[in-house]
């Protein structure tokens, strides 16, 4: 049994190995691929920019005194609980 366990582990092992590689690692000539947002979706980014904005400015006024540490992912996990 322990000679199945440590082969399992090599198996593992090898292919995270093989999964990190990065196959356009030394390749400079990938550039972004970059598009204009459409009107729709620059309005929504400046919704969500003057949120984002408005309600950190909230918080900042009532907790003056403290340090401020806001992680999107904390307010995206609420927001999937309110629903």
């Amino acid at each position: 049994m322990s000679k199945l366990s440590f082969t399992l582990f090599l198996l593992t092992a090898l292919l995270g190995l093989v999964a990190c590689s990065d196959e356009n690692e030394g390749n400079l000539n990938n550039p972004p691929n970059l598009r204009s947002l459409s009107v729709p979706e620059q309005e929504l980014v400046q919704q969500s920019n003057h949120f984002a904005f408005a309600m950190f400015k909230e918080i900042a006024s009532a907790r003056a005194d403290e340090n401020l540490f806001i992680s999107p992912a904390q307010h995206q996990h609420g927001a999937a609980h309110d629903r």
